[in-house]
């Protein structure tokens, strides 16, 4: 396993970014991250990258 991260949540303010968001990467994998603008896609990159 190259990264895992398990339920993670952020919120700002009263605000749910990410909740209860779990991830798993094994080595060789390629992983995409898709949605539309404010889905917490940014948020989710910055909770995995510390």
């Amino acid at each position: 396993m190259l990264l895992k991260g398990e339920n993670l949540v952020k919120s700002f303010g009263g605000t749910i970014a990410v909740n209860d968001v779990s991830i798993e990467v094994n080595e060789g994998e390629i992983l995409s991250i898709i949605g539309p603008n404010g889905a917490g896609k940014s948020v989710l990159f910055s909770l995995i990258s510390g």
